[in-house]
This record gives structure tokens, C-alpha cells and sequence, in this order.
């Protein structure tokens, strides 16, 4: 007689396979714990994966991804404010500017005709008039005890001045800018102390205006020019050239 063979069945030896649950750590991520079913020989769970808890490992994946995504819209959102900003500093900056190049034309427009021309004279820093404006601007007090200052009634260019702008352009223009900054005296004697001389003949730094110059850290570049309007009645102004 023919023996047959069949696999023992579970569950009546002592075979069944209790319901139990696994939790096992796969590369950091938990296993959904899952009951098991009574298996005949031969016959395996419809879905095996469940072993693995692919679905667990799925999410575990999808989650970096969904983190990883929102951090580059949240950076894509923050570069767009960042640029926002940028383009806002930018016009505020322009309207600034412009804003302060129209105070700086007010002040101007606002200033008197001879301060300006004093301004003026001031830049030029190593000419005579220079020095002797920067004295009587910034050093009024020591200025006005010195002999010197006192016998010079002003510079051409704050004195040959007309209501007229246009004019005084064309006057300034006319007389040139070695005449404007001509230093006008009342006599040759304030026209002599401008200027003194050692026995050699050579110009004394100390004295004069190359002394005034040297007080206040500034010296005279070349020569210039000085008039005087002593005794104008009998004769045309003098002029004498440094």
C-alpha cells in the first residue's frame, strides 16, 4: 500500500505558534508589531512584507524628505525677503542722498554774498587771502590785537562785488583770480607789514603773514598781491606785487 505524506498539523501537537509581537530596530526605525498567524506547510502570509514593516520603513523615509522640502521653501521664502529688503535699502539710501544734496543746496542758496565769497577764498589754503581770511573767521580775537589785521580792510573778491550775479561773475572773470584774492590796505605802511625782510634780503618766516601763516599750520605758496588806497585822491591805487 501506498504511504502518503502530509506534514504534521499544527495546533494539535503542540505546534501552535502563539500570537506574539515583534519590535525590532531597522536602521533607527521601529516595526509595527504585528500578530502571526497559524501557518500550514506550504502556506505563507498574503502580504510576507509585513515581517519587515515596510510600511513603518516607508514613512520613516518619507518624513526626512517632507522636513528637507519645507526647510528649502521656508530658505527660498527667506532669500526673497532678504532681497526684498535689499532693494528697499537701495531706495532709501538714493532718497537720502538726494535728500541731504538738497539741504547742502539750500545752505548755499541761503548764504550772504560775501560769506560766500569767503568760503571761496578759504579753499584756496596757501594763498595770503586764504590765511588771512581763515585768521579773521576762526581767530577773531587774536586777530583783532594784531597790527597787521587792522590796516586791511578786506580781499578783492569780497569787496568788488556788484547786486548783481551775473555781473560779479563777469567782474571776477575780468580781474582774474590772482586781482581776487589781492589783499586792499589803507596805507603803505599796512602794505610793508604784509611782508618784512631780513639784512639778506630774504623773507622772514616769523613775521608778517608767513608768521601769521606758520601759526596756524599754514604756509604761503608763491607770491601775491596786495593794493593800497592811501592819499586815492591824488593818485590812481597803488599796487604792489609780493
Amino acid at each position: 500500500m501506498e504511504e502518503s505524506f502530509r506534514c504534521p498539523t499544527l495546533g494539535s501537537s503542540g505546534y501552535d505558534i502563539e500570537q506574539n509581537r515583534l519590535d525590532s530596530d531597522f536602521h533607527g526605525s521601529k516595526i509595527e508589531k504585528f500578530p502571526l498567524h497559524s501557518v500550514e506547510c506550504g502556506h505563507l502570509p498574503s502580504k510576507p512584507y509585513q515581517f519587515f514593516g515596510f510600511n513603518d520603513l516607508q514613512d520613516n523615509f518619507e518624513s526626512p524628505i517632507k522636513d528637507i522640502k519645507r526647510h528649502e521653501d521656508n530658505l527660498k521664502f527667506l532669500k526673497s525677503q532678504a532681497n526684498h529688503l535689499d532693494e528697499s535699502i537701495l531706495d532709501l539710501q538714493v532718497r537720502l542722498g538726494k535728500y541731504h544734496s538738497k539741504d547742502a543746496a539750500n545752505e548755499n542758496s541761503d548764504l550772504h554774498p560775501e560769506e560766500e565769497s569767503t568760503q571761496q577764498i578759504l579753499h584756496q589754503e596757501q594763498s595770503a587771502a586764504g590765511i588771512l581770511c581763515k585768521v579773521k573767521s576762526y581767530h577773531a580775537i587774536h586777530a583783532s590785537n594784531l597790527s597787521l589785521i587792522k590796516d586791511v580792510l578786506g580781499i578783492v573778491a569780497t569787496l568788488a562785488r556788484v547786486d548783481n550775479d551775473a555781473l560779479s561773475r563777469l567782474l571776477s572773470e575780468y580781474l582774474g583770480l590772482e586781482t581776487m584774492l589781492g589783499i586792499v590796505c589803507k596805507t603803505f605802511d599796512g602794505i610793508k607789514a604784509l611782508e618784512k625782510y631780513d639784512g639778506d634780503g630774504k623773507i622772514k618766516d616769523i613775521a608778517g603773514l608767513h608768521g601769521l601763516g606758520s601759526s596756524i599750520g599754514r604756509k604761503i605758496d608763491g607770491r601775491f598781491t596786495a593794493f593800497c588806497l592811501e592819499d586815492l585822491r591824488h593818485k590812481p591805487t597803488s599796487c604792489l606785487c609780493f
